[in-house]
């Protein structure tokens, strides 16, 4: 897992760079898209969490 975070760090970090050329036009989308991103994972792991503890304590 950790090993997948650094991944991801790293690409999120070399996808910004290369964005940057283009100018702040092109920053603000990718900024956006990075928020509902991170929104839509903390949905995900939230459900995750709950289909977990509702599926062990179903068995």
């Amino acid at each position: 897992m950790d090993v997948q975070r650094i991944l991801f760090t790293v690409i999120k970090i070399f996808l910004a760079r290369t964005i940057a050329i283009f100018g702040a036009d092109a920053i603000a989308p990718q900024k956006t898209g990075l928020q509902i991103e991170q929104i839509t994972y903390m949905v995900i792991g939230g459900l995750h969490g709950t289909i977990a503890v509702f599926t062990v304590q179903n068995l």
